[in-house]
């Protein structure tokens, strides 16, 4: 995942950035999370890009069973110091490039796959090969929960950013996005077996202090 900046993100995690309380989008997943895990018991829900933890707590308080990765190693250290303090098994949150799991070192146990703000922190080919293998491991029933960045948000149009490839740049301190199209990811996500039970393209969904980006929100349920 070339475009990934450990520099960027470590500062940003360093230097606490972001909120504690959860997202809305795992709010808006957590009741159809839990009634999965009724049908997959002995699984658990992985998160792609844990950050701090925000969400994967929620889910945990929540009585849902977790793992979470991130590229980040400050980002792991420290929500592996939180698991510690919480009698957590610190190993559930680890350190890993998802964009490789496609190459093996993951079971078939995950009964949902959990994807807020990351794949637009990796290119094209990189989210292709990732929910290639999303559709390979989920079983029939599990469920991928989605919130990207959109083509439609006003950054993407900003003029801020260097165009590095397509629908994607690179902002301030190497931080890189990549938007979305929703007609494209729709497609993708059938051809690779999904029913798509929601997809939503809006503003107001993911509004962080002044930022209210245009965002993708998908649950799609393997076939």
């Amino acid at each position: 995942m070339e475009q990934y900046s450990n520099v960027y993100w470590n500062k940003f995690y360093e230097e606490g950035y972001v909120p504690e309380e959860p997202s809305s989008f795992a709010r808006f997943c957590l009741s159809r999370i839990q009634t999965a895990q009724a049908s997959f018991k002995e699984n658990y829900l992985l998160e792609l890009g844990c950050g701090n933890g925000r969400d994967a707590w929620f889910f945990i308080r929540n009585k849902v069973s977790v793992w979470a990765c991130d590229i980040c190693p400050v980002a792991i250290e420290r929500v592996q110091r939180k698991a510690r303090a919480e009698q957590y098994p610190t190993e559930r949150f680890f350190e890993a490039d998802f964009t490789e799991f496609e190459k093996g070192g993951l079971n078939s146990h995950c009964f949902a796959i959990y994807s807020r703000f990351t794949l637009h922190a990796i290119d094209e080919e990189g989210a292709r090969r990732l929910l290639k293998w999303a559709s390979q491991i989920l079983p029939h029933g599990g469920l991928l929960c989605i919130e990207v960045r959109s083509v439609k948000d006003p950054l993407f149009h900003s003029g801020r950013g260097i165009p590095v490839g397509k629908d994607a740049f690179i902002y301030e301190e190497g931080h890189y996005r990549r938007f979305v199209r929703k007609e494209e990811l729709n497609q993708e996500l059938v051809s690779l077996g999904f029913d798509l039970e929601a997809m939503v393209e809006s503003d107001n969904l993911a509004v962080l202090g002044s930022d209210n980006p245009v965002v993708i929100r998908v649950l799609a349920r393997k076939i």
